[in-house]
């Protein structure tokens, strides 16, 4: 029987995300933790890089950090969606 599929917030992305980064926790030791594939760690490891720009969008430009935002999580669900 199939384990039920944990769908990651963003949030929760970029917190494992940093504890790889930031902490220095090994790329196995976290997919372990969080049942994840090596490779949809990297999928979201390449998304969170190419999409860095948007935490540096000048406020005055709201509808843009929304466009950014937007195109991140369809990426997200897309790529979740194509590991099912």
């Amino acid at each position: 029987m199939r384990k039920k599929r944990h769908n990651y917030t963003p949030e929760e992305k970029v917190s494992i995300l940093r504890r790889h980064l930031v902490e220095h926790v090994a790329v196995s030791d976290l997919c372990d933790e969080f049942q994840l594939q090596p490779k949809i760690f990297y999928i979201w490891q390449k998304q969170f890089f190419e999409n860095g720009a948007a935490a540096f969008t000048r406020a005055g430009n709201i509808n843009g950090i929304f466009a950014d935002l937007s195109f991140f999580l369809h990426i997200s669900t897309d790529s979740q969606a194509d590991h099912r």
